[in-house]
């Protein structure tokens, strides 16, 4: 097996997934296209749970976004793979978000 290959192939696949969580998380924010979504996310779900449980996971927080947003790759790569996507593209994610937007 090619160790290298692997490796490479898990960091790409964990790089897009970091720029594409980034971008959907950026959309979602103030003056952005998605805003008027959120908006109406908010005032549909007046209580603030759902933040907690659907918002941040699918669209408010770039760290956890990249546990939800991996599991497709669960259809098309084995488990372990997926695993270190996830853990890399939540490290990349955090770092994006937190040295370039912040």
């Amino acid at each position: 097996m090619n160790y290298t290959k692997v490796i490479i192939e898990l960091l790409l696949f964990s790089i897009s997934l970091s720029i594409y969580i980034n971008s959907l998380h950026l959309c979602f924010q103030e003056g952005m296209i998605l805003e008027k979504v959120y908006n109406w996310l908010d005032k549909a779900f007046s209580n603030q749970s759902w933040r907690k449980w659907l918002g941040k996971p699918l669209f408010l927080c770039a760290t956890c976004m990249s546990s939800i947003h991996s599991l497709p790759l669960l259809f098309i790569l084995p488990i372990w793979k997926v695993f270190f996507i996830c853990i890399f593209a939540v490290t990349i994610s955090t770092l994006i978000r937190d040295k370039i937007f912040e």
